[in-house]
């Protein structure tokens, strides 16, 4: 019988895991009074990949059907994880909640978990963020989400860039930018009407994520936000901080709530976690972001009020 230790699954749906870091996030897990179970540990490669793509999703599966796993977070993402999504039995996730922890790649499973199955997915740390000097601020924010403390009042201090002001509710939705464009047409894809918009990436060019937000404008999905949040994004090739920034803004004229940069949930800056899916009420003046997360059954968006 299951005791009162909360256990986490550690799965690598997408690239390969170097055994030292899989071992040490382990350990660091445990030392943390974490119980933990790894899947797929003995698994061979299959190129970059952590096994096949059918081994992969077999190993998620077993996460999500092992009664003692409270928790699953990815060990990595890199690619891979939109391989798998067609090997998922979603019928028998939904019936087997658990937050599904990670971020860059694995934004391929949050959206399509959301949507097919209902299955709480949170943009956070994994498994190779657990280690070196920064690991204890990702075992905060892996505490607060196992606590489900995720509202946070952010300021200049935290780095934020606020390009627009105002409040608005919707549901959030996002996640690396180039691997939520690469579902559009697939069957896991879906953005809600009125829906607060969260995008981060890393190591892009501003050619790539010029096209990102063109295609992002002319498939009219900036036309059903109401409010944008960005991660601690920097360009490829550039030393300018303020690239990112300026592309984007040339495309968002059409979005009347806030517009928030630098927010530090991102590849570089992993400071508190998103539960996407949630109700996101942002309220943004010119010093300071407030967040509030809500369950989606637990509230519909309201409208933007300006500030």
């Amino acid at each position: 019988m299951k005791g009162d230790m909360h256990t986490i699954a550690l799965v690598a749906p997408g690239f390969a895991v170097a055994p030292d870091i899989r071992e040490t996030a382990i350990a660091n897990l445990r030392s943390h009074g974490y119980g933990v179970k790894v899947f797929g540990r003995h698994e061979p490669a299959d190129g970059r990949f952590a096994g096949t793509d059918a081994a992969r999703a077999r190993h998620l599966m077993q996460a999500y059907l092992d009664p003692e796993i409270d928790t699953i977070v990815c060990m990595r993402g890199g690619s891979g994880c939109s391989r798998i999504l067609d090997h998922l039995d979603f019928g028998a996730i939904a019936r087997n909640t658990k937050p599904l922890i990670g971020y860059s790649d694995v934004t391929a499973l949050h959206m399509a978990l959301t949507h097919e199955a209902d299955n709480p997915v949170i943009h956070g740390p994994m498994g190779i963020d657990l280690l070196g000097a920064p690991a204890e601020r990702s075992f905060q924010v892996l505490a607060d989400i196992i606590a489900r403390r995720f509202d946070t009042e952010l300021t200049g201090a935290d780095g934020l860039y606020i390009e627009q002001t105002g409040r608005f509710s919707g549901p959030l939705i996002g996640g690396n930018l180039t691997v939520f464009l690469s579902l559009i047409g697939t069957p896991e894809f879906h953005v809600p009407d009125r829906a607060v918009l969260f995008f981060e990436d890393v190591g892009e060019y501003d050619f790539r994520m010029d096209r990102a937000f063109v295609q992002l404008r002319r498939s009219g999905i900036l036309r059903k936000a109401g409010a944008c949040l960005f991660g601690h994004t920097r360009l490829a090739g550039s030393d300018d901080p303020d690239a990112f920034r300026q592309i984007a803004m040339s495309h968002l004229g059409d979005v009347t709530g806030p517009i928030v940069f630098d927010i530090p949930s991102a590849h570089d800056r992993m400071k508190l976690a998103l539960p996407l899916g949630h109700i996101c009420r942002v309220r943004a003046n010119t010093h300071s972001v407030d967040l509030r997360f809500i369950p989606a059954a637990a509230e519909a968006p309201r409208p933007c009020i300006a500030v």
